[in-house]
């Protein structure tokens, strides 16, 4: 293993015991801010909900609101679990794209199952990946660099007994803690809050996209699949595992 990262977590089969008891899955469609509203915050990583950071200033605040969160989270908290995730068209896991295995290379496959089975002749699968590293900017600011820079999506920061889950995504970050926690965090944070937090339950659209009022791009996730008569490429949206609102998250 790498000198950032060593394996102090549970084994995968009690992780996932656990995950279940702190985090019970939810069905599909619905999403775990919209059964659990008061333990659930979104900040946004920049001044004035600005999505994507283009200088060096910009990524110096976005990485340090991300911390900021993390240590009033876990300031006791010296290792985190870092569960990230990969989609394509095979039930088993490839290798993992080139990014993942540069900031994570420690990262044990977790488990695999369907993400997205609209259309049969396009089933997706969802591959999790998991590793312990150090709550600290080494470990942890290459990774959350990739996912504001929307390289990489569907990533989940935690600590090794599960209390609370964070999800970066590019824009701001997710919490999901208990309520006294997310209390605490908007009080502490009010300037870092979203003017429009997306609190009502789907009504079974699969698709997502960021509000107006963002004043920023808003692009599908997508993935492309190789036929016989050439490359089709598959709306992406849907996450089916506890996580923000989908790969690509509203502001």
């Amino acid at each position: 293993m790498s000198e950032t990262s060593a394996w102090h977590g549970l084994g995968l089969d009690a992780l996932s015991a656990l995950r279940e008891q702190r985090w019970p899955a939810l069905p599909e469609g619905i999403q775990m801010r919209h059964v659990h509203p008061d333990r659930w915050v979104r900040f946004h990583s920049l001044p004035g909900s600005k999505r994507y950071p283009e200088s060096d200033d910009e990524y110096a605040i976005m990485l340090e609101r991300h911390h900021t969160v993390l240590n009033e989270l876990g300031p006791t908290d010296p290792e985190l679990y870092v569960i990230t995730r990969e989609w394509n068209e095979d039930s088993e896991p490839l290798a993992r794209m080139p990014h993942l295995r540069q900031v994570d290379p420690d990262a044990r496959h977790w488990g695999s199952h369907v993400h997205d089975d609209d259309f049969p002749d396009y089933i997706v699968y969802e591959h999790e990946y998991v590793s312990v590293r150090p709550c600290t900017r080494q470990a942890l600011d290459p990774l959350l660099r990739l996912v504001a820079d929307e390289v990489i999506a569907g990533v989940t920061l935690a600590p090794l007994d599960l209390r609370w889950l964070y999800h970066p995504y590019d824009g701001g970050g997710d919490v999901y803690a208990p309520s006294a926690s997310v209390t605490a965090l908007k009080a502490a944070h009010p300037d870092w809050l979203s003017t429009h937090p997306t609190t009502r339950p789907s009504t079974g659209s699969s698709t997502s996209s960021c509000s107006s009022s963002c004043g920023q791009r808003s692009t599908a996730a997508t993935r492309s699949t190789r036929t016989a008569s050439g490359t089709s490429t598959v709306v992406i949206w849907r996450m089916s595992v506890p996580c923000s609102a989908a790969v690509r998250t509203p502001c």
